[in-house]
């Protein structure tokens, strides 16, 4: 009996080895055929990639020409935009704070303003005013309007450290209290300027630490890139940032008001009712306030707060404003430029390609030229970008993109280098002069050689 069972054993062993084998046979058999189709179909796909590579490879010259045209203008372009603030992922743990509002004593600015003379100069924001100037002062005063394009001569006669005069805000502003919690955040204030009178400038900052709480300035920047002045009155900064404590997403303006550009005189907040306004540019690209109509107010997320005031000196125009304004416009303006410069036939005038009149080629300061390398001639695009030129004041043809570059002559190709004017005190090499002549020849000052191509 156990010599039966173990013959059934062995039988049975035998029976599923078999299955086995089969199995294993089938299973070899289907990942061949599965990789000689997956080595067909990748035999397939090569040749159709290859197909597809000689196909783009014959488009190659159009889009060339596109991508040229493109990257002719991304040097003109912002690197960045900036967005909506991102909150982190992870939550960062809140500051702690008391409960309540914050206490004059926690407000306390940076700097306590030293005692005011009531009859000095524009104190109290009251206008710079002078009966006689001596045949010296009316000299400086029109030398610092000249340069400045305001009253230099006023403001260097009015004290670093004068306030503004009584608060002036409607009653709601002056008693306006804020939380603790959430703590308001703290601020760096940028103060940009370019060529600026001394006195204006320091003005500004001293302003900033007499009225800005102690525990919210972090920091003063001040940026050397165009020409502002500015006063800052009494509650300036904390309204704007209980508005951004509030909503970390939100954008606010303060409500500037004017100082005179004549005689400093503050232009003081009425006490009764706000005017709420809103600054725009008309098609001359010149800046202006208009109010804001109600169904705007109830419309629009932008928020200009009438509670902070911060006044401001606006100079007149002069030949920086103009170049600015042509740079927005070749930037952003599209299409719609063409009505700036309808309306401002000086801006027109101050850029233009440089066009070769035998060839359809124009002047073009080439990839990444930062300075130091010669222009080359491209197919005229209208784009701007590398082909944008300015004629300047001092004769210069300049490439203000991103660094102040201006055409250079040498006694053989024309450079892209570097502007040696930078304002006062500096002059144009006649490297760097050039003459434009009526039969549209340019001429280049020191050598008198015409520009040319080779």
């Amino acid at each position: 009996m156990a010599h039966l069972k173990r013959l059934v054993k062995l039988h049975i062993k035998r029976h599923y080895h078999k299955k086995f084998w089969k199995l294993g046979a089938v299973i070899f058999f289907f990942l061949v055929v599965l990789i000689l189709m997956q080595r067909e179909v990748s035999v397939q796909y090569s040749k159709e990639e290859s197909k597809m590579e000689r196909n783009l490879k014959n488009k190659n010259k159009m889009l060339d020409f596109m991508l040229e045209a493109v990257n002719n203008i991304k040097d003109a372009m912002p690197k960045m935009q900036i967005g909506a603030p991102v909150k982190p992922s992870i939550e960062i743990p809140q500051r702690p704070c008391l409960q309540g509002y914050y206490t004059a004593a926690e407000l306390k600015p940076v700097l306590d303003r030293p005692p005011q003379d009531s009859n000095a100069p524009g104190a109290s924001g009251k206008p710079f005013k002078v009966t006689y100037l001596s045949p010296e002062e009316q000299k400086e005063k029109e030398r610092g309007e000249t340069k400045h394009c305001f009253n230099a001569f006023a403001s260097d006669r009015i004290s670093l450290h004068r306030d503004l005069g009584p608060d002036t805000r409607p009653p709601e502003c002056i008693e306006q209290k804020f939380k603790r919690c959430p703590p308001l955040p703290t601020t760096s204030v940028v103060i940009v300027f370019y060529n600026e009178a001394w006195s204006t400038l320091l003005r500004t900052v001293h302003s900033v630490l007499y009225s800005s709480p102690a525990i919210l300035l972090k920091e003063i920047i001040l940026v050397d890139d165009a020409s502002v002045d500015g006063e800052c009155f009494y509650g300036w900064l904390e309204p704007l940032l209980a508005r951004i404590a509030e909503n970390y997403t939100a954008v606010v303006s303060p409500d500037i008001a004017s100082i005179d550009l004549n005689t400093f005189e503050f232009n003081k907040p009425s006490p009764y009712g706000n005017n709420h306004n809103r600054g725009n540019f008309d098609w001359s690209l010149s800046f202006g306030w208009e109010s804001l109509p109600d169904h705007e107010k109830q419309r629009r997320k932008d928020e200009t707060y009438p509670i902070n005031k911060s006044p401001h000196t606006f100079p007149k125009g002069t030949q920086v404003i103009a170049r600015n304004q042509v740079r927005l416009a070749e930037v952003w303006m599209d299409e719609y430029k063409e009505i700036f410069y309808r309306r401002n036939t000086d801006a027109a005038k101050i850029v233009k390609q440089i066009k070769s009149v035998g060839q359809p080629l124009c002047l073009d300061v080439g990839e990444n030229n930062q300075g130091g390398k010669p222009l080359i001639l491209y197919t005229c695009h209208g784009l701007g970008g590398n082909q944008y030129f300015e004629y300047s004041a001092q004769r210069e043809i300049r490439h203000n993109i991103q660094k102040e570059l201006c055409l250079h002559a040498t006694q053989g190709v024309v450079q892209l280098k570097a502007c040696v004017y930078k304002g006062h005190r500096t002059v144009a090499p006649g490297e760097q002069i050039w003459d434009i002549q009526k039969a549209l020849d340019i001429t280049e000052f020191l050598y008198g050689l015409a520009v040319a191509v080779d």
